[in-house]
C-alpha cells in the first residue's frame, strides 16, 4: 500500500540512539506519520570506526530515496551534524521534503566560548555546571579519534552552504548554553535565509536536548510543526 508521509531523523556526529531515543518514541506514539531513522557509517561501534565525510553524504542520500519509494512527503528532522546533512538533502530534493527541523545544527565546529565559561564556572564551583558543563566530554574524547574530526570538519566546509538553498519551511530549536554548537551561528544561519522560518532558543539547555529536562516539551513543540494547523500557530512563539 501507498503511503503518503514519513518523518526521517538523521544523528550527528558521534551520536548514539539513546540521545535521540526520546523524540524519536514520542514522535512514534503521538504524530500521524511513520517515524524512521538509521545509524551513519563509522557510528555503529564504541569507537568511530574509519569513515570518509562523503559516505555520510552517500549513506543519508541512498536511505532518503529508499523511502521515496512507498513516501510522497518527507519531514526531515537533523539534529548538529545530521542538520547539515538534511538541509543538504531539502535542497536537493525541494519537492519531497515538506519540512525541515533543526536542532543545534552543526554549521559551525565548536563552541569554544561556552566551553571556556563553563570551565571558569567549573573551577568557582557554580553549582550550575557542576554536573553539566562537561557531560560526556571523556566519552567523547574516547570514543572519537581526531582524523574523525576533521572528517566532520570538510562535512561542514563542503556541504554547509546548503541551507542557503532551502526552500521548504525550516523550524530552528538551539539550546543558549550547548557547549558544541553556538547557538549565534544558528541565529546568524536563520537571519540570512529568506524562507518562511522559526527560530526557538531553549533557556539554560546544551547540545543533547533530548536527554534534557526539557525533551518532552521541545518533543511536543516539534510535533505541534509537523502537524501544523490551528496547534502550531497558537504554540508558535511559545517559549522552551
Amino acid at each position: 500500500m501507498f503511503k503518503k508521509t514519513a518523518i526521517l531523523f538523521i544523528h550527528g556526529f558521534s551520536a548514539t540512539f539513546s540521545d535521540n531515543e526520546y523524540l524519536i518514541n514520542y514522535l512514534q506514539k503521538y504524530s500521524e506519520y511513520d517515524v524512521l531513522t538509521f545509524t551513519l557509517p563509522g557510528h555503529d561501534k564504541m569507537i568511530m570506526t574509519k569513515v570518509d565525510y562523503r559516505k555520510w553524504i552517500e549513506y543519508s542520500e541512498k536511505e532518503f530515496n529508499n523511502l521515496l519509494d512507498n513516501y510522497q512527503k518527507i519531514y526531515l528532522i537533523g539534529h548538529s551534524m545530521g542538520g547539515v546533512i538534511a538541509s543538504y538533502l531539502a535542497s536537493k530534493y525541494p519537492s519531497k521534503v515538506a519540512k525541515l527541523i533543526l536542532i543545534a545544527p552543526g554549521f559551525e565546529l565548536g563552541n569554544y566560548s561556552q566551553v571556556k565559561d563553563d570551565f571558569i564556572s567549573l573551577i568557582k564551583r557554580n553549582k550550575r555546571y557542576q554536573t553539566s558543563g562537561f557531560e560526556g566530554l571523556l566519552t567523547k574524547i574516547l570514543r572519537v579519534p581526531l582524523p574523525r574530526i576533521r572528517q566532520l570538519k570538510l562535512l561542514i566546509d563542503n556541504y554547509g552552504q546548503y541551507i542557503y538553498k532551502v526552500k521548504c519551511p525550516v523550524l530552528f530549536i538551539h539550546g543558549d548554553i550547548d557547549n558544541v554548537v553556538s547557538y549565534k551561528k544558528t541565529i546568524e544561519v536563520y537571519n540570512q535565509i529568506d524562507n518562511k522560518k522559526w527560530l526557538t532558543i531553549v533557556r539554560g539547555e546544551r547540545h543533547k536536548l533530548f536527554i534534557s529536562d526539557k525533551k518532552q516539551q521541545i518533543s511536543h513543540y516539534i510535533n505541534l510543526y509537523i502537524k501544523g494547523g490551528l496547534g502550531w500557530y497558537i504554540n508558535r512563539k511559545n517559549k522552551l
